[in-house]
């Protein structure tokens, strides 16, 4: 992962909607694209109803919907960075190095991932319309 085989990624562009996280001393960025919302939904169901949950009990999260969210938004910022690590990132990989970070260090992330990805990821620039 982009971490670990390469060079960290650098800061997220928010303007693209990215979110930073960082695991186990690690830098990840999450990328809320089409591609990333649809794996998402296919492993573990709408990301409407799991935005509406977190927004309700972020606690209520569970450890493998983390894992998927940042797996995939790790994966489609790979992709677009063309950094293999990140792009061929693994969920169980991934729902461990959660749980070494401690389970919390990821839920602000990942609910920073769902508004983007609910809300069309970028970010308007200042004027622009």
């Amino acid at each position: 992962m982009a971490g670990e085989e390469g060079a960290a990624p650098a800061a997220a562009n928010e303007h693209r909607g990215e979110v930073a996280i960082d695991l186990n001393g690690h830098r990840f960025v999450l990328l809320p694209t089409f591609e990333a919302v649809a794996a998402i939904e296919s492993q573990i169901g709408p990301v409407m109803a799991l935005a509406r949950r977190g927004m309700g009990n972020p606690s209520s999260l569970e450890l493998r919907e983390l894992a998927v969210v940042i797996t995939e938004g790790m994966r489609a910022w790979g992709k677009l960075h063309k950094d293999t690590g990140s792009a061929n990132a693994g969920v169980d990989k991934v729902q461990r190095m959660i749980f070494d970070a401690g389970i919390p260090t990821a839920v602000m992330p990942v609910m920073r991932f769902l508004e983007q990805a609910i809300t069309g990821g970028a970010k308007p620039t200042p004027g622009k319309a």
